[in-house]
């Protein structure tokens, strides 16, 4: 049985801050190569369309503030601030609910993942899926924009009830109402919110496979996220622990 020293030191503590921005840096590197690698040749074709749409093709050219390589910076530099972003709110998230509540270090990262990719990536690829440049929603922007943050927050409610009940509750009991409670808020956001559908013209199969990019491009953000907090965790934790071995050897 390990001693308080070392149980208190297998916990990061403030080091879920560096550990958290670390992997989302590395998570926010990972999506701009399959954006740039991968996603770029989806988003040139949908830009296409759009041009062959617009009346005046020249003149829009002409007055475009930045060039495709501008552009592509910018979306490296985008991806690598939301990657610093979304590890500020998960390291946050860990600080906040604590060892007693989401576990151990790896099993608890681990947890916080999947429930920043089923709130941010699967619930809104479901209801308000991924829209090429140039193509219109039925909904308005401010409409689609705080259903995008209902969506989110639903997740994260249900995963926290979710966790409550597992905790509180035993045996078949605890994970049917467990199961219910993760559900149940975002089924009820997806029904309620307001449906979208396509307002322009689109080929489909473009559509469908910008869409594909798009949900990739997030799972890829979220695995190599996940994947570097798990290696931060062990070098950090792992180091933390020896010391604290060390430190009680030495008394």
């Amino acid at each position: 049985m390990e001693r308080p020293a070392t149980e208190q030191a297998a916990w990061p503590g403030p080091g879920w801050l560096r550990i958290a921005v670390l992997a989302g840096l590395a998570g926010g590197l990972a999506a701009a190569a399959w954006n740039s690698l991968i996603g770029e040749a989806v988003l040139g074709q949908a830009i296409k369309l759009e041009d062959a749409a617009t009346k005046h093709v020249h003149a829009v050219a002409m007055t475009e503030p930045f060039t495709r390589r501008e552009q592509q910076g910018g979306m490296v530099l985008g991806e690598l601030l939301l990657g610093c972003g979304l590890g500020l709110l998960i390291a946050g998230a860990a600080l906040l609910a604590g060892p007693r509540f989401i576990g151990p270090a790896r099993r608890g990262w681990l947890a916080l993942i999947g429930v920043s990719a089923w709130s941010f990536l699967v619930l809104p690829a479901i209801a308000y899926p991924a829209l090429p440049p140039g193509v219109e929603s039925s909904l308005s922007i401010d409409t689609r924009q705080l259903s995008y943050v209902t969506l989110v927050c639903s997740g994260v409610l249900g995963a926290t009830l979710a966790r409550l009940a597992w905790l509180r509750l035993d045996g078949r009991l605890r994970a049917v109402v467990g199961a219910a409670a993760f559900l149940a808020p975002a089924l009820l956001a997806v029904v309620l919110l307001p449906h979208e559908h396509v307002a322009t013209p689109i080929d489909h199969g473009l559509l469908a496979h910008f869409r594909l990019v798009a949900v990739g491009s997030q799972a890829v953000f979220w695995g190599l996220t996940g994947i570097a907090g798990l290696w931060l965790i062990d070098h950090q934790v792992g180091a933390a622990v020896q010391a604290a071995r060390a430190r009680l050897a030495r008394r």
